[in-house]
């Protein structure tokens, strides 16, 4: 089967450079994955459930 994956970091992360987060998105994709990414733009290291589409990445995938 597949995997939904939802990739979320703050733009402003001072622990984790948020081009990791994009290198992943990058290597999944190479692999034939389908992941999403945001970016939050001030987000920092632990992003809110209402940022970046959390909530609306689970009623998508959970509620359909």
């Amino acid at each position: 089967g597949t995997v939904d994956l939802l990739i979320v970091h703050g733009e402003s992360d001072h622990i984790v450079d948020v081009d990791q987060a994009r290198r992943l998105f990058d290597h999944l994709q190479a692999q034939g994955a389908t992941p999403e990414l945001v970016i939050v733009e001030a987000g920092g290291h632990v992003p809110h459930v209402d940022e970046g589409g959390i909530d609306q990445f689970f009623d998508d995938r959970l509620l359909s």
